[in-house]
């Protein structure tokens, strides 16, 4: 069943791949373009 919150317009690959790619730090997520997190020096360092 639809709901209002569910985005009428769901992001493609097109739309990821249209991030410049030194900026492409996402996702797409049900739909959505989502950014990953970005991990912490200590976890980057381990």
């Amino acid at each position: 069943m639809p709901t209002a919150a569910q985005n009428p317009h769901p992001a493609t690959l097109a739309d990821l791949l249209a991030i410049p790619e030194e900026q492409r730090f996402h996702e797409i997520v049900d739909g959505e373009l989502m950014q990953k997190a970005v991990p912490s020096f200590e976890h980057g360092d381990a």
